[in-house]
């Protein structure tokens, strides 16, 4: 964890933040919703709609997904956890991180300390996430290949890993709030301190 932290160091500024946010958008608003209607030829129903966009789901789901698909477009999705969404994880892994690094880097230069090895774990902890997604994929296209042949254990663990993943997502979310809060917080008593001074 700490060459990745070393590595997040080296590629922090304005400028990365920026283009990651970039491609970021790219991927969520114009790459994955053209994939998702080619795929589905503009027919994206709640029966059809890609499991890793659920925060949980049953083996039935799973059931409905797979056969509410013709096997071109089983294979047409396979191919987007493949390529699009192997990519895709790489840039919000960059980008939260460097949002984190960034807020530590702003409340250490307020003066606030925090242990490195705390930092290091903050800034790291978007690997979790990506690992979720990536195993997540995997077991997704196992499902999706292999059909009609369908294994309830692997659709369980896949539903597990997937919710396992967004609850991940949520405590990242919520430890880039709270030292979002915290600078703001620090900033606050910096200007008041300044200005009674």
């Amino acid at each position: 964890m700490k060459t990745y932290y070393t590595l997040i160091q080296k590629i922090t500024s304005w400028k990365t933040f920026l283009l990651l946010l970039l491609l970021f958008f790219l991927f969520m608003f114009v790459l994955f919703p053209m994939a998702t209607k080619e795929t589905r030829k503009g027919k994206i129903t709640e029966a059809n709609r890609m499991l890793d966009t659920r925060f949980s789901y049953t083996t039935q789901t799973v059931k409905t997904y797979l056969s509410s698909l013709s096997e071109r477009e089983r294979k047409q999705e396979a191919v987007i956890h493949f390529t699009l969404d192997l990519a895709y994880p790489i840039i919000y892994l960059l980008l939260l991180s460097v949002i984190t690094l960034k807020l530590l880097s702003l409340l250490i230069n307020l003066g606030t300390r925090i242990k490195l090895k705390i930092q290091i774990w903050i800034v790291s902890f978007p690997l979790l996430i990506v690992t979720m997604d990536y195993l997540e994929n995997t077991i997704i296209t196992i499902l999706l290949l292999e059909y009609p042949a369908f294994s309830i254990i692997l659709a369980r663990i896949c539903s597990t890993v997937t919710t396992v993943k967004w609850l991940l997502v949520v405590l990242n979310a919520a430890i880039i709030i709270l030292l979002g809060t915290l600078y703001l917080a620090r900033l606050a008593l910096e200007i008041n301190k300044n200005q009674s001074s």
